[in-house]
């Protein structure tokens, strides 16, 4: 934990360092949105994946509170006729921003998710950092962040050797990089990957990457297209099929 300690006092004074620079206009108020997505396959193959997620947030000049809840759920149908579950994950998250509409905005965050596809019964993670907005033009806006979080993981497996591994805490480095670029009058485009390397063994690393379209059919209403992997070098240690989770996912969203 000394490490992390390290982590956070870096971090913090730089966010305190380099908070002062403005940039551009960006929307206060209340925001959020409400989406319900998924895909099925049928005929050779019968699966299917269902999510949703909820979003919710509000920003003045001096703080930004958002929170974010998903859930996905997916079966399968085996060649003996039995349908069996092959996904079902959960995250809820809550975040600080602190002076929103500068350059430099330092943060504080902390989650908590369950998967059963990477084998992980309970994650808790919370940590302080600090995000660079170095575009920001009407809807577009690119910016990168760097924080430091205290992670413990519990896996659903709970044989001897992994009781170690389910009691720790860990310190990780977090860097997310994130862009919204509005295409065209009804065509947007958002991505966000995070890379969170263990700050004492940056073998152990998790990826997690986003990427969606979303096409405004009405006012509040946009039709959605969104690619979702996550990679995780110690899902298979768990008991995991696959380090990798991989979601292609279609739905509806509404943003009043």
């Amino acid at each position: 934990m000394r490490a992390v300690c390290r982590g956070v006092l870096v971090v913090s004074v730089g966010s305190a360092v380099l908070a002062p620079a403005r940039i551009h206009a960006q929307q206060a108020g209340w925001s959020g949105h409400i989406e319900a997505n998924g895909n099925l396959l049928f005929g050779n193959a019968s699966d299917q994946l269902v999510g949703s997620q909820v979003r919710i947030g509000r920003a003045d000049s001096v703080v930004e509170i958002r929170t974010d809840a998903r859930f996905t759920y997916g079966a399968a149908r085996s060649d003996q006729g039995k349908r069996h579950v092959t996904a079902r994950a959960a995250l809820a998250s809550l975040g600080i921003d602190y002076q929103p509409f500068h350059r430099y905005s330092p943060f504080v965050f902390g989650s908590i998710e369950s998967s059963l596809q990477q084998q992980i019964a309970r994650r808790i993670a919370t940590g302080v950092g600090a995000k660079l907005t170095f575009h920001q033009q009407g809807d577009d806006e690119a910016s990168i962040s760097l924080a430091v979080l205290a992670e413990q993981t519990r896996p659903r497996q709970t044989a001897s050797a992994l009781d170690a591994f389910a009691t720790t805490w860990r310190g990780r480095w977090s860097l997310r990089a994130r862009t919204r670029k509005q295409l065209t009058g009804a065509l947007r485009l958002t991505h966000a990957t995070f890379y969170q390397p263990s700050i004492d063994r940056v073998a152990r690393y998790t990826i997690e990457s986003t990427t969606t379209l979303a096409m405004a059919m009405t006012e509040i209403i946009a039709f959605t297209a969104s690619l979702h992997d996550t990679y995780d070098s110690e899902a298979r240690g768990r008991g995991a099929r696959s380090n990798n989770d991989g979601q292609i996912l279609f739905g509806i969203r509404a943003e009043p």
